[in-house]
């Protein structure tokens, strides 16, 4: 789920990837041939990329499977 303006384009990109079980790795290396919103979600996934126990991981992709 995502609220923001033009939050329909940025998410497509993440909805591919999902569907396509692309790893979050795939994106952040993605190459944008013109400036587009959508890279904000690299910046976002840069953030991500931080080391997480686990433990963490495993239950925020149980709790992703339980909500959605």
């Amino acid at each position: 789920t995502m609220i923001a303006p033009k939050a329909g384009d940025l998410i497509q990109e993440l909805q591919l990837a999902a569907e396509n079980e692309l790893p979050i790795q795939k994106i952040t290396e993605r190459v944008y041939p013109y400036p587009v919103a959508a890279r904000i979600n690299q910046k976002a996934m840069r953030g991500m990329t931080m080391s997480f126990p686990d433990w963490l991981k495993k239950l925020a992709r149980t709790a992703f499977r339980v909500f959605n």
